[in-house]
């Protein structure tokens, strides 16, 4: 099966646009995710940091 550079664009191109949640966030949804996403950054390096000292 011969596969042209046009056709495999689009296949990377329809997975990728279907694999990402590509909505449109308001600014306060968008912030409220960022905090999220840094209190569980936060979480992971203390629970990582508690680890390390025990061994």
């Amino acid at each position: 099966m011969r596969l042209n550079i046009k056709n495999v664009m689009l296949m990377v191109m329809v997975s990728t646009i279907t694999a990402c949640n590509l909505t449109v966030n308001t600014p306060e949804e968008y912030f409220d995710q960022a905090a999220l996403n840094a209190n569980d950054i936060s979480r992971f390096g203390t629970y990582y940091l508690r680890l390390s000292r025990i061994s």
